[in-house]
């Protein structure tokens, strides 16, 4: 990730070139992120006139949950990056066209 800082940035062909990138375009997104810790404790005390046990059970869960919106500069790395990837999906340079290609 790079941090760009743009003087001048086209919102509309950012979302058209996203939109072709993806097949869709958004500008805000929910998130949801559970955590959840269990702990057991348990102990067993005996001799031979007395005896004793117990056990504990301990549960922590916690929940965020929020709403984040989509920058333009997020969403112009996304296309730089996608000009960038050497994948099958990346955008291709040619010199010339011939059959082959």
């Amino acid at each position: 990730m790079k941090l760009r800082n743009f003087l001048y940035l086209n919102t509309k062909v950012v979302e058209d070139y996203i939109s072709a990138i993806d097949g869709y375009t958004y500008d805000e997104e929910s998130q949801a992120i559970a955590m959840s810790n269990e702990n057991n404790v348990s102990g067993k005390v005996g001799g031979s006139l007395f005896g004793g046990g117990g056990e504990h059970t301990g549960k922590k869960e916690e929940e965020i949950k929020r709403s984040v919106r989509i920058s333009d500069a997020s969403k112009f790395d996304k296309i730089y990056r996608f000009l960038e990837s050497d994948e099958d999906e990346g955008l291709k340079y040619y010199e010339g066209l011939n059959e082959e290609i």
